[in-house]
């Protein structure tokens, strides 16, 4: 099989479908799925090649990564650089360090482990502000080829073709099931984990090591099969989103409509949907494609971070650019190093990728060090910026523990008093836990605190959207706990309440009914009003300006009504609940304060810092007296 055109053109579609959506073309909601367009791909050419090398003879792993090095790091590398020294001008220092960090993992092609593990807390950074988490895709491939290469070698040694196919579709279906299953029950690691992608490359795979006993197709049958794989792909790319249970069964459908469309390339001659896919402007695309995946999102999560909207000037702009950097990358990067002929596979791995790989993890390891180069700010900023400044720092033992030994709690108030209730809820309750600490020491009281991302003080069940927030280990603890909460007289709830169902429960009525129960047990039930939601990008516009040094103190959000709508619900149903309410020291009729005394109030859009926490609670106390002095203790 020789150069084929048409697949420069899948390239091209699989970029496009990326770059507009997330330069944010809202109607390509599904364009995340050029990325499984990329693996299918990558799997048949790499397949290909590996299994025609091995057939005959002269395979070798040393030339094999060396390829790979040639392909894929010196623009890695680049872009790394580049994105990098960027963000050193915009980044806050945390924000720097998670950058470094970034790098690291994608030197060492594990970007898509560490960005599983650090992008599914609730504090999380959001990944549309993470300038290298589109690498991810790029660890998900080398970790496969790791492994195909041996497998390959190894099968084809040993076993007949009888053998290697039943073992691949062993490999295959377990690959696809474990994908239906974390797409429902683990979406983090269903979205990032080898094994739950494996079967997209395995879908390119599959299609190369079967294609010399495939028959070819006539040109009629190659057209009908062209097109109904592309009109799938635009299906799936225009109705797929964010909410859709992916990758498995969702994704399985597009991939094996690429690979329908590379068979249809089998034929010896094409129609009109190879020659659309084969005409110039498609195969160019596809060509920068690599450099254009690598340049395009640096270029968005620094416009995300900054609080820039997306408009549809802006959008083009971003396409603009990108193109510029592909281009130039393409031509000065891409081209020379691929076209090196002359050196051994030790001495290019050494050269294009350990030497320079090492460069790179040592200067992002500076960066950590330094706590991300903080002594570019001030003294107040740094503390500004720092993690202990976070929500919940000071009450991290309590914070997502999942325990209700005494290890698991923290004290709040008053520790040499009797405990006087308990506080507790989602990660709301983590935020407020500096606030609640004030009003209880204010009040001469102590109370005892938990909190779980994710988790209201309520029978909730598992769900997608929450991933492994709601594991049943973490669910039958959040039982456990709301029967503890019941033995206090006192009980303090904080929780997402703009968040509606299934979040707070599966109905109305069984949120009621978990309300209602606490106040059965005995309990006074107070419910603490979440502070106003702001939007992400006016957050991160000001968060922006902070680190600049500016003044923030003219920066004031929407009042968004909605933000405690369910709360609001709660307390007319049942009117014998009391309400705390920050938002009556944060927030005029119409609109509300994103910092105090020049400082940040607020960590992300939605949680205060631990600042932000306690000097809300004093002027709260100052303006409104204190709710706790009246807990009939």
């Amino acid at each position: 099989m020789g150069f084929r055109k048409d697949i420069e053109g899948l390239r091209a579609l699989a970029v496009l479908l990326v770059l507009f959506y997330h330069a944010g073309f809202d109607q390509i909601r599904g364009g995340f799925i050029g990325v499984d367009v990329f693996f299918v791909i990558s799997g048949f050419l790499i397949t290909s090649l590996i299994r025609k090398e091995i057939r005959a003879g002269y395979f070798s792993f040393g030339g094999f990564y060396s390829r790979r090095v040639k392909r894929i790091f010196p623009l890695l590398a680049g872009v790394s650089l580049a994105t990098w020294c960027a963000g050193i001008f915009i980044l806050a220092p945390e924000d720097i360090s998670y950058l470094s960090k970034s790098v690291v993992a994608a030197v060492l092609s594990v970007s898509n482990i560490f960005f599983a593990i650090n992008t599914s807390g609730y504090f999380a950074q959001s990944s549309e502000q993470l300038p290298l988490v589109h690498t991810w895709s790029l660890s998900v491939e080398e970790q496969f080829y790791v492994v195909l290469p041996i497998l390959l070698v190894v099968s084809h040694k040993f076993l007949s073709y009888g053998p290697r196919a039943g073992l691949f579709v062993v490999a295959f279906v377990a690959s696809l099931a474990y994908s239906v299953y974390a797409a429902e029950f683990d979406q983090v690691n269903a979205y990032y984990q080898l094994p739950s992608r494996a079967f997209e490359l395995m879908v390119g795979a599959g299609l190369a090591l079967c294609w010399d006993r495939l028959k070819v197709p006539g040109k009629i049958a190659s057209e009908i099969m062209s097109v109904a794989g592309l009109l799938v792909v635009t299906v799936f790319a225009l109705t797929v989103d964010k909410q859709s249970h992916f990758p498995g069964l969702t994704a399985l459908m597009p991939c094996l409509a690429v690979a329908l469309v590379i068979y249809a390339g089998k034929a010896k001659e094409g129609g009109a949907i190879r020659a659309l896919l084969s005409s110039p402007g498609p195969v160019f695309v596809g060509r920068i494609s690599y450099s254009l995946y690598l340049w395009h999102w640096p270029i968005v999560a620094f416009l995300h971070y900054r609080g820039l909207e997306l408009t549809t000037a802006v959008s083009w702009a971003v396409i603009a650019a990108s193109f510029a950097l592909s281009i130039f990358s393409y031509q000065l990067i891409e081209q020379p190093f691929r076209r090196i002929k002359n050196w051994s596979a030790p001495a290019t791995i050494a050269r294009l990728y350990a030497g320079p790989g090492l460069a790179l993890v040592c200067l992002a390891l500076f960066a950590v060090q330094t706590g991300g180069m903080k002594w570019r700010l001030d003294d107040e900023l740094q503390r500004e910026f720092s993690e202990a400044n976070s929500p919940g720092a000071v009450y991290r033992k309590c914070f997502n523990s999942y325990s209700l030994e005494r290890d698991g709690l923290c004290s709040l108030g008053a520790s040499d008093k009797p405990v006087a209730g308990i506080f507790l809820g989602d990660s709301m309750a983590g935020h407020y836990m500096s606030f609640m600490d004030e009003l209880a020491k204010d009040a001469g009281i102590q109370l005892v605190a938990t909190a779980s991302s994710g988790l209201p003080p309520f029978p909730v069940k598992s769900h997608p959207q929450f991933g492994d927030q709601r594991t049943k280990d973490r669910l039958d603890y959040n039982s456990g706990r709301i029967e503890f909460a019941s033995g206090f007289t006192n009980v303090f709830i904080a929780v997402s309440w703009a968040n509606g169902y299934p979040y707070l429960s599966e109905t109305e009525a069984e949120l009621f009914d978990s309300v209602e129960k606490y106040i059965k047990s005995g309990a006074n039930v107070y419910l603490v009003a979440r502070p106003n939601n702001t939007a992400k990008e006016f957050f991160n516009k000001v968060k922006d300006s902070r680190v600049k040094g500016e003044d923030i103190s003219s920066f004031y959000s929407e009042r968004d009504l909605k933000t405690n709508y369910y709360l609001d619900v709660v307390k007319r149903q049942i009117p014998q609940v009391r309400v705390i309410d920050p938002n009556l020291a944060l927030c005029e009729p119409d609109r509300c304060a994103m910092s105090f005394r020049g400082r940040m109030a607020y960590f992300d859009h939605a949680h205060l810092t631990d600042y932000g926490s306690r000097e809300l609670a004093r002027i709260y106390l100052g303006a409104f007296g204190n709710p706790l002095t009246d807990t009939g203790t």
